[in-house]
């Protein structure tokens, strides 16, 4: 098999496999993702205190030193970056975790609690304010924010993005279960988006439920769109990526199985690219078409001495989702051939 080799043009879901996400957290969170490398992830540090059942909840703390020696414009104002959203607790959204005594104790079963929750980043610090909505037959519960990880991943476009995980928990007053949410912020590009929870050690003892199916928060999204247009998304960000050799062998099994599902929801696929996706024909040439400098990138540095990684570039699967064909930024067709230099121990 041709790994990272021969010319391919390239002009270049479902549902979210979390599988994929899962990988990308563990590489982010051993520093695979950040930059500069010899930066520790910080600990974690609580954003917000246990509200009072009775108040809304909001305290500002400044964020580590690290975020010093970011440039302004990675750190737009308050104004510019401000989420607000509002928070069913028996209605989880995607990448929710519910834990509680008995894993078959359904989530309305445990609470019918609502907060309003609003995020605003501002250079230096993270605001988080819980304000729980008024119900006569339930107590609000209490939340709390913690931040998780701060660290900087590659673009589709090559830049590089600073990003928060920032984990929320509400817990009901009536019994001890406890909700989970984990953001991963993007202040740079201004969106929010759902990734799977990290839970703290003291939940140890509890049964934890994770939810899949899409209850839309109206979050400003990066992985936005149909579940084909999100799954398609999911795979050029965590394409883009892969920064070294370390992501590079860790992350291509993950890949190569989410491309295969994907690609097997293509409902034409006696059709070629990209009339294949039928009704999505659209989303695959523009999610194509943001994979471009990845490619590009991935080529110059010889798909970081990985075979399995230009094997998930040269698969059927890729060419089924993705195409043969390489579309410059703005839409020009380049007809010069993408060439990767093969690997020594391809095999």
């Amino acid at each position: 098999m041709s790994y990272c080799n021969g010319a391919f043009l390239m002009q270049w879901g479902w549902r979210l496999l979390w599988g994929l996400v899962a990988v990308l957290l563990v590489l982010a969170g051993r520093r695979f993702l950040s930059t500069p490398p010899q930066q520790d992830s910080p600990p974690p540090v609580v954003l917000t205190q246990e509200s009072a059942p009775e108040a809304a909840a909001e305290e500002e703390v400044e964020e580590e030193p690290a975020l010093a020696e970011l440039s302004p414009q990675e750190l737009p104002d308050a104004a510019a970056y401000e989420i607000p959203f509002n928070w069913q607790l028996n209605t989880p959204p995607q990448y929710a975790c519910v834990l509680s005594e008995s894993a078959d104790t359904a989530p309305a079963e445990l609470t019918r609690a609502e907060v309003q929750v609003s995020l605003r980043l501002s250079p230096g610090a993270l605001r988080v304010n819980f304000e729980p909505v008024a119900d006569e037959q339930e107590p609000p519960p209490a939340c709390r924010a913690t931040l998780v990880r701060l660290f900087k991943r590659r673009q589709p476009d090559g830049s590089w993005h600073t990003l928060r995980h920032i984990l929320l928990e509400a817990r009901p007053a009536l019994n001890s279960a406890r909700f989970f949410l984990q953001l991963e912020l993007d202040a740079t590009a201004g969106t929010a988006d759902l990734v799977s929870c990290e839970l703290p050690a003291d939940t140890a003892g509890l049964t934890a439920q994770q939810f899949f199916a899409i209850h839309p928060l109206g979050l400003p999204e990066k992985y936005r769109g149909t579940p084909t247009q999100r799954a398609m998304l999911r795979f050029v960000y965590a394409l883009a990526a892969i920064d070294c050799p370390e992501v590079a062998q860790a992350a291509a099994p993950e890949l190569l199985t989410f491309l295969g599902q994907l690609a097997r929801k293509a409902p034409e696929p006696q059709l070629p690219w990209p009339r294949n996706w039928g009704e999505n024909e659209p989303d695959a040439r523009a999610a194509a078409a943001k994979l471009t400098r990845t490619l590009v990138y991935l080529q110059d540095n010889n798909c970081f001495e990985s075979g399995e990684l230009a094997a998930v570039i040269n698969s059927p699967s890729f060419e089924r989702v993705f195409g043969t064909r390489f579309t410059a930024p703005g839409g020009r067709v380049q007809e010069e051939p993408i060439d990767i230099i093969p690997l020594p121990d391809a095999q």
